[in-house]
């Protein structure tokens, strides 16, 4: 996925809050946005990834909440969604 801009992760309550929550966000080269939404209290993984992101050559927007709105129109055609 080396061209992703957008990850949008919804509605994923048993996403760990830990590393293992998501890894490879640091691969994403391309990545612009980042979106936790509807995953429940996660405070070690955000923690996690706004340190991950800091130090990403892009400095992707990192959103988190309950009901964010996508920021551009292409983000119905390049978001990424996992469920669990």
């Amino acid at each position: 996925m080396p061209e992703l801009q957008q990850l949008w992760v919804n509605r994923c309550q048993k996403l760990s809050d830990d590393d293992n929550g998501l890894s490879g966000v640091l691969h994403l080269l391309n990545l612009n946005e980042l979106v936790l939404k509807k995953c429940g209290p996660k405070e070690k993984l955000v923690q996690l990834l706004q340190s991950q992101l800091s130090t990403h050559v892009k400095r992707p927007k990192f959103l988190v909440g309950k009901s964010i709105s996508p920021t551009s129109s292409e983000a119905s055609t390049s978001t990424a969604t996992q469920t669990g």
